[in-house]
């Protein structure tokens, strides 16, 4: 027995975590219990108590529903083992091994995020993987491959790669795998490149799956792959889909066999004068009765539909580069598909004032080298 006075009473419960604020009671705000458990047993190393003196000094401890349990337990004769299963099993809230599997395994770096905040969230998620196996070299194995595949999965492309060669080059040097901690420390000289790579390539919250972060690909990978050669003029691409190819050979084919087309708008008003003079008596002929507008705010909604195209080639603001631009033809005054240039055309740009980046193959401008005249086609 170590509590035979007062005076070892008084210094056990300075040790122990017997004040109000130290004392654990269960609730979210309040001391954690993986906290609460390592302070009881630091403080039981130094006192070094009975068992039975240790649960009494356990009760002054707790509060609440835990003083309950802990109580209840006393009652049932559980020893300490027993009753700090018990504790874990309730009040536990870390992550299970299974759900910090799922979770790293799709864990990527945020672009709010650094390279600090990301090893510690692995270290998090791979230290819960681990734990499901004993402690020894078997766990910490574990923890090592986990965190460091998740560390080069978590990074951007190019930042993935350092990591890469970084610890392929620990591995040939220690003869060995290295550590997640010696990863880390290898990382540190490109700390600053990884940072800036994950605030510029960083990944997104996944609007289709929430919860999952992917990677977003910059806007010019999103845009379809050419082949910058100019072959006469035609643009060759890969990439595309089979209906939009589809669809611009149909464009191209009513285009070059010029089928003269009433426009839809035209069309509209004069079905809406027939149904009209069909109907009976007179309405205002500026309305579209189908859309509710008039033809002003119809014009207005068309520009707003164009907003933000621009054709690099002619300069409509119709239609885009990768669109086929009618005003590109050959010799033959047929439309072409054409891939803009990497300089702009001097005839346009003496005529108009503007640097269109078209081949002078395919120049609308009537001075253009290839330009059949007038007198040559009568």
């Amino acid at each position: 027995s170590i509590l035979t006075s007062s005076a070892k009473l008084q210094e056990a419960l300075k040790v122990f975590p017997t004040k109000t604020s130290m004392r654990f009671t269960g609730k979210p705000d309040g001391v954690n219990i993986i906290e609460f458990l390592h302070t009881m047993n630091t403080a039981q190393s130094i006192m070094n108590l009975t068992e039975k003196e240790f649960m009494q000094i356990l009760l002054r401890c707790v509060s609440g529903k835990v003083y309950t349990l802990v109580h209840e337990c006393l009652s049932y004769e559980h020893d300490v083992s027993d009753l700090y299963h018990s504790l874990l099993t309730l009040y536990d809230q870390r992550m299970s091994s299974v759900a910090a599997r799922k979770v790293i395994s799709n864990f990527k770096a945020l672009k709010n995020s650094n390279l600090m905040k990301v090893q510690s969230q692995i270290m998090e998620y791979a230290s819960r993987i681990a734990a499901q196996l004993p402690k020894g070299a078997s766990r910490t194995a574990m923890f090592n491959i986990e965190a460091s595949n998740a560390l080069t999965r978590a990074l951007p492309p190019s930042s993935s790669t350092v990591v890469t060669d970084t610890m392929n080059t620990l591995a040939s040097k220690l003869q060995r795998l290295p550590t997640f901690v010696e990863l880390t420390k290898a990382l540190g000289k490109y700390a600053d490149t990884i940072n800036q790579d994950i605030q510029k390539n960083g990944a997104v919250m996944n609007r289709n799956a929430p919860g999952q972060a992917i990677f977003e690909s910059s806007p010019r990978q999103n845009y379809r792959i050419y082949a910058m050669e100019n072959r006469g003029g035609i643009r060759r691409e890969a990439g595309n889909t089979r209906g939009r190819r589809m669809y611009q050979n149909y464009r191209l084919t009513r285009r070059n066999n010029r089928v003269e087309r009433r426009p839809i708008r035209q069309y509209k008003v004069n079905a809406l004068y027939e149904s009209e003079a069909s109907a009976g008596p007179s309405r205002d002929r500026s309305y579209n009765y189908k859309r509710g507008k008039t033809f002003g705010e119809q014009r207005n909604s068309r520009d707003t539909q164009f907003k933000g195209r621009y054709c690099s080639l002619c300069g409509s603001r119709t239609h885009t580069a990768d669109m086929v631009c009618y005003k590109m033809r050959d010799e033959n005054n047929r439309i072409v598909e054409t891939v803009p240039t990497f300089y702009h055309c001097e005839l346009c740009f003496e005529k108009l004032g503007k640097k269109l980046y078209h081949p002078s193959t395919t120049c609308f401008s009537k001075d253009r080298p290839n330009k059949k005249s007038s007198e040559n086609t009568d």
